[in-house]
């Protein structure tokens, strides 16, 4: 179909020992979406990083890699208690609508609890598209992914935007990683 979402409805019996609810029927949304390849990003900016080309790790493909915001002084961009951006460049300009984001996956898993992604066809004037949240440790303790969707917005920059944290270190420098 050629709009982002549809439902379907669904009538359901049981096979075993669980009672449907709401007269066995049930409206399930799904989503139709297209991939959109890692080879076709590029990392335009970003203000924190363990290095000057640590943001490359967010879209390299291999999630045994990832970007870290800056942690400690002498290291790429701002630190402390700020938000992280990260502005990525598509190849052309398409509609999105959706976002699959992971974490760092070993013991830090949980350092991003929230952010949003902004949208733009130029790479000056971004707008909101959505939110993301991971939540805290307790609540999501997994690298992912976390599915986000938004309504289709044409784009051909995105700025992934780090809020909030589940983590500090020396208890004043936020800590996110994708």
């Amino acid at each position: 179909t050629p709009d982002v979402y549809y439902s379907l409805v669904a009538e359901f019996k049981s096979g075993g020992e669980f009672i449907p609810l709401v007269d066995g029927k049930s409206n399930i949304s799904l989503l139709n979406r297209k991939l959109y390849p890692q080879s076709n990003l590029a990392i335009e900016s970003f203000n924190s990083g363990e290095s000057e080309s640590s943001a490359n790790s967010l879209i390299d493909g291999d999630p045994g890699t990832w970007w870290h915001c800056a942690y400690r002084s002498g290291q790429y961009g701002v630190f402390g208690d700020v938000d992280f951006e990260i502005i990525i460049r598509l190849n052309e300009e398409i509609p999105v609508s959706a976002f699959s984001i992971l974490r760092r996956n070993d013991t830090y898993a949980t350092d991003l609890k929230a952010g949003r992604i902004e949208a733009s066809r130029n790479g000056t004037d971004f707008e909101k598209v959505c939110d993301f949240y991971f939540g805290t440790a307790a609540e999501y303790s997994e690298p992912g992914p976390l599915f986000t969707v938004c309504d289709a917005t044409p784009a051909k920059y995105l700025k992934v935007v780090c809020t909030e944290s589940n983590r500090y270190s020396s208890g004043t420098n936020r800590l996110a990683n994708i």
